[in-house]
């Protein structure tokens, strides 16, 4: 379930920054202020890997389950490439 990171500004007044925090499947929407640009930068530096973490598993649930037969194909293919039997070294 990936999430979504939206960030908006304004000009005036304070707080500059939005940052809108969106599960993707459904959900409480999150919303984090910043006021200034330092802020905005430590808040997203905690939610990356959050972010990043939960794409990946969006990802390779689809991958698994199919929804992604392309991809799927591919990766099995690139499997079977790089596995090598039986080695010793």
């Amino acid at each position: 379930m990936p999430l979504a990171v939206e960030v908006y500004q304004r000009s005036t007044p304070l707080p500059y920054f939005l940052i809108e925090v969106t599960p993707g499947g459904g959900g409480r929407v999150l919303h984090v202020y910043a006021d200034y640009l330092s802020d905005l930068m430590g808040v997203l530096a905690r939610w990356m890997p959050t972010v990043q973490g939960a794409a990946i598993t969006g990802f390779l649930e689809n991958l698994h389950s199919g929804e992604m037969p392309g991809l799927a194909e591919l990766a099995r293919t690139w499997t079977a490439v790089t596995t090598v039997p039986n080695a010793h070294p």
